[in-house]
């Protein structure tokens, strides 16, 4: 879990809502995972911007979220990051 800030009632609170947004607005979701095949973050494309992106800040500074953007701009010639 990567926002260990978080309570399990804050979690129960939160994940309705973030799907509901994420439903209403983001039309794709590119998920990096590490060699493990554990995810490491996310960046939500809604129509031709990026919505959202995080990163787990143990994996910052490695690159991912750059390969994140170039791969967004390589499959969508109109979205610029």
């Amino acid at each position: 879990m990567t926002h260990t800030f978080l309570g399990e009632a804050d979690i129960t609170f939160f994940r309705p809502r973030v799907r509901e947004y994420f439903n209403g607005t983001v039309s794709e979701i590119w998920v990096p995972a590490d060699t493990n095949g554990a995810r490491i973050g996310f960046l939500g494309l809604a129509e031709h911007s990026i919505d959202a992106l995080f990163l787990d800040p143990a994996h910052r500074g490695r690159g991912a979220g750059c390969r994140l953007v170039a791969g967004t701009a390589r499959n969508h010639a109109d979205v610029h990051d």
